[in-house]
């Protein structure tokens, strides 16, 4: 998956999202999101597959302006819960369809 890392940096910038907010999206160690935004690697292909799914979730939520951007109101402390919350009604209405 060579466009792994620039899928993740376009959803990181058109989110708009942290690193923080794209681990608990994408269910990932934050210290493993961080190298693939930041330090310009990409997920390896034996772990890439596990995320594909989660991200191309993200990215056709985020360009339906679907819980994204992250409404004002949501605080630190609340934002990794509704991150999650959003990707698991996300998850839910796909494994219905």
């Amino acid at each position: 998956m060579p466009d792994f890392r620039k899928r993740i940096v376009a959803c990181v910038e058109r989110g708009p999202l942290s690193v923080s907010d794209l681990a608990h999206w994408l269910g990932s160690p934050y210290y493993t999101t961080s190298s693939w935004v930041r330090d310009l690697r990409t997920a390896r292909p034996v772990t890439a597959h596990r995320y594909e799914a989660r991200l191309k979730l993200l990215e056709g939520y985020i360009r339906a302006h679907k819980g994204f951007p992250v409404p004002f109101e949501i605080n630190s402390h609340t934002r990794p819960v509704y991150i999650r919350r959003v990707r698991n009604e996300c998850e839910r209405k796909v494994s219905r369809a």
